[in-house]
């Protein structure tokens, strides 16, 4: 994905529930990631997603512990 800062990403399915993803992305900082989630090109490709999706998805900020 040609965005600054991004490393890698991968998607996960639930076996308990197939309806259910986890999408984790790798970034260089969370600025960089803060960046690309205001992207306006980015915000389209997610509104077209939304409409496919059962459940809205919700965004969150993990960190190394």
């Amino acid at each position: 994905m040609p965005a600054k800062g991004y490393i890698s990403g991968e998607t996960l399915r639930s076996l308990d529930d197939p309806q259910n993803y986890v999408v984790i992305t790798t970034w260089q900082s969370v600025d960089n990631w803060k960046t690309w989630e205001k992207d306006r090109e980015r915000k389209k490709i997610q509104t077209r997603i939304e409409k496919l999706m059962s459940r809205p998805t919700k965004a969150r900020i993990y960190v190394y512990a």
